[in-house]
């Protein structure tokens, strides 16, 4: 049996708006900012656990985060509760510690089927990050752009943060 997954694949531009001082691997502090973040982001409820919330059926943040997956859904997920995050966020790969004010760096960012539909979510929680800062310093960061990259490895902006404007429809 297959399972057809739609992939979209996205590069996120930013620039420090100071000196930071970054570990090798930052994957862990990104990705701990990107959920803490995007909690904030989009629960109006603000409670501590989805488990017994009644809008979570309708909560982007349940769906990206916490979604069940129902009892006989996915013979090769059996015995799991929770479905895998339908994202992968990849990190600035160099090796850099580093970032004085201006320099860029990007991030990836890869969605996975119906979840693109939370994609200005992501956008705003990228940007909601750079303003509050990651790290223990709270190193600051604007978003400047984000591209789409097709099956042809072609880029197409669909944000540009001068204009606040989203250019992307699924």
């Amino acid at each position: 049996m297959k399972y057809p997954i739609v992939l979209y694949k996205f590069k996120f531009l930013f620039r420090a708006k100071e000196r930071m001082n970054l570990p090798s691997f930052k994957g862990s502090m990104f990705r701990g900012a990107f959920g803490w973040t995007f909690k904030r982001a989009v629960c109006i409820t603000r409670a501590e656990s989805c488990d017994n919330c009644m809008l979570r059926q309708n909560c982007g943040y349940f769906q990206v985060f916490e979604t069940e997956i129902p009892n006989h859904q996915l013979d090769f997920l059996t015995g799991v509760k929770k479905s895998p995050h339908p994202f992968v966020i990849e990190p600035p790969l160099d090796e850099r510690h580093y970032y004085e004010p201006g320099d860029t760096f990007e991030i990836g960012t890869v969605i996975f089927g119906d979840a693109i539909k939370y994609f200005p979510f992501f956008v705003y929680t990228f940007q909601k990050m750079g303003e509050r800062g990651i790290g223990y310093k709270r190193y600051k960061f604007q978003l400047l752009s984000v591209l789409n990259i097709d099956a042809q490895g072609d880029f197409r902006e669909v944000f540009d943060a001068k204009t606040d404007v989203l250019k992307l429809q699924y």
